[in-house]
């Protein structure tokens, strides 16, 4: 995963990802989901609304087929839907 910056300190936020397979938020097996996002849940906001961007930008310069895992306690889906909330807005 990647290395998130606390915007009030300046220091890395060492957040849950960082200390498991990075697999772990891409496997599809029964509660695979689940357990990724329980890990997002106890992330830092500031995080999460880092890794949700990230995940925007990488999913938006890859096309829109381009769109796996679980991010900012999101599967592909639910990021989609919000993606077409905003073009909507």
């Amino acid at each position: 995963m990647t290395a998130f910056i606390d915007p009030r300190t300046g220091d890395p936020i060492i957040t849950p990802c960082m200390k498991v397979d990075p697999e772990t938020f891409f496997r599809t097996g029964e509660g695979d989901e689940a357990r990724a996002k329980a890990l997002c849940a106890s992330c830092p906001a500031t995080a999460r609304r880092d890794c949700l961007s990230l995940a925007q930008k990488v999913e938006r310069d890859h096309g829109h087929g381009y769109k796996y895992g679980v991010w900012s306690m999101m599967n592909p889906s639910e990021r989609g839907r919000m993606s077409d909330r905003k073009a909507v807005a």
